[in-house]
């Protein structure tokens, strides 16, 4: 009795390690497509100069905190008759992208292009796991991460209107709901 209970615990396990490579292959696939497909939609935000109408602001922004890291002034004195630039617009892309520049080298506006691009896929990939945990199947997940990609208004943000903090702050919304599902 003893060995047919052995024998069906090492069919389990063995069972659950074919299911788990196969589930494992699945996600390197579902990978290489999300990838893919952010790079394809994406590949402006890397090249040429930084798009839309904040871009400018952002690519100013980030050469500023770049100056003056890590005491940033809280008085902004170059716009008008200054204002608290600490308390405009999103820090954390900013900071992050410093962050990234001082450790690699990498200009400050070449970290921003990167932290965005990887919101994107932060996004993407959050909206896959969302997707295959909750549902119950990857093939949705890659779906919906896919559709996520494909959506124009996911890239109208920063190709159009240079939103660069709003855009890296929208890939977090699926691992918050992940979080709390």
């Amino acid at each position: 009795m003893k060995i047919i209970n052995l024998v069906k615990k090492v069919f389990k396990v063995g069972l659950f390690s074919t299911e788990a490579a196969v589930r494992l292959a699945y996600f390197l696939l579902a990978s290489v497509v999300i990838i893919s497909v952010t790079y394809l939609f994406g590949y402006h935000i890397l090249v040429g100069t930084l798009k839309g109408g904040d871009g400018g602001y952002a690519e100013h922004n980030v050469e500023w905190y770049g100056k003056y890291s890590p005491r940033v002034p809280f008085w902004y004195p170059v716009q008008g008759g200054g204002f608290a630039l600490t308390l405009s617009y999103s820090l954390a892309p900013t900071l992050l992208a410093n962050t990234i520049s001082t450790w690699k080298d990498l200009t400050p506006v070449q970290s921003l292009r990167l932290v965005v691009f990887g919101s994107y896929l932060l996004g993407a990939f959050g909206v896959y796991f969302l997707s295959s945990l909750r549902l119950k199947n990857q093939t949705v997940g890659l779906l919906g991460a896919v559709g996520y990609l494909l959506i124009p208004a996911t890239w109208f943000w920063i190709l159009k209107l240079g939103y660069y903090g709003f855009v890296a702050g929208i890939g977090f919304i699926p691992w918050v709901f992940l979080v709390f599902d």
